[in-house]
């Protein structure tokens, strides 16, 4: 998780059901947490794991097969988009 030395200074709410806060405490307890740290690592984790999950592209064979070929296929020049992309790099200043 997260670093535990980090400023928490955010918060979160929410309201739960009596059987899902009997649940989650019971499970809290046998981890030896206190509900709110069980709660944040299981929702943390979860996200971490959906945002992971969400930046994966699976593809068939063929459609593997065919993105590998237009990868290794000579680039083609685009006048139009070289052109937008060289005004709007004019826009922005870098160091």
């Amino acid at each position: 998780m997260a670093s535990n030395l980090a400023r928490k200074d955010k918060d979160l709410h929410f309201r739960v059901s009596e059987e899902e806060k009997t649940v989650i405490e019971q499970a809290a307890k046998i981890q030896h947490l206190k509900t709110t740290e069980f709660v944040l690592n299981a929702a943390y984790n979860k996200a971490l794991e959906v945002l992971e999950i969400s930046s994966q592209v699976k593809l068939q064979k063929a459609a593997w097969e065919n993105f590998c070929l237009a990868l290794e296929a000579p680039a083609v020049d685009l006048p139009n988009l070289r052109k937008n992309l060289l005004e709007d790099s004019r826009k922005y200043q870098f160091e």
